[in-house]
């Protein structure tokens, strides 16, 4: 999982020596990375320094295959491992690239995640922060599972209709977001604003 704050380490170990931080070095690092999986999977949306969603509608290899030939990839240009999930959508594949690492490869079909999904904490879908899922855990949800078996009247009247669709679809693995390969300026309409203050509520959670 993603490592400590430094400040919290450093209060919890006061004799560990901290080395200075090279953020042109990490940049560097993540570019090859990139540049890497690019090679052979060019539709890529950045998502930050360290991860990134590729769509492989275009890419014809065997999915674990094709997993293979990316990590080697990256590991050739940067000397540095990888996790990958590849599943139907982005929702499930940033679960999955966490269920294995580190280094890992995770497959993953709808038809997997009763199995592989619905056992783990509800935390887990991305999201869901420290608010929400304290909320769920006072109704007596810990579990994936246990939200994607929720009325949804029940989610509404704690989080609103919109929010509690959202947590419905998320837990039975559902998301239609596409890759985005560009940022693009967006017209203000309802439902663009909407969507950036569901994401914001998100963030807060």
């Amino acid at each position: 999982h993603s490592g400590m704050g430094l400040m919290k380490a450093a209060a919890l170990a006061p004799d560990a020596i901290l080395l200075p931080a090279d953020f042109d070095e990490y940049g560097r690092y993540s570019r090859r990375f990139k540049a890497a999986v690019a090679e052979i999977a060019p539709c890529i949306e950045d998502r930050g320094i360290d991860e990134i969603y590729i769509d492989l509608t275009d890419v014809p290899d065997e999915a674990h295959a094709l997993a293979a030939r990316i990590k080697e990839n990256v590991r050739r240009a940067t000397g540095l491992s990888c996790s990958i999930g590849i599943t139907p959508n982005k929702l499930l594949a940033k679960i999955a690239s966490e269920l294995d690492k580190p280094d890992g490869i995770t497959v993953l079909t709808h038809d997997d995640v009763p199995a592989r999904i619905w056992p783990l904490p509800a935390k887990r879908i991305n999201g869901i922060g420290p608010r929400a899922d304290a909320k769920l855990r006072t109704l007596g949800i810990e579990t994936i599972g246990a939200l994607a078996a929720t009325p949804p009247a029940t989610l509404a009247a704690h989080f609103g209709t919109r929010y509690a669709q959202w947590l419905l679809d998320a837990a039975h693995g559902r998301d239609e977001r596409p890759v985005v390969t560009s940022r693009e300026p967006k017209s203000i309409s309802r439902e663009t604003t909407f969507e950036r203050d569901l994401d914001a509520r998100r963030d807060r959670e």
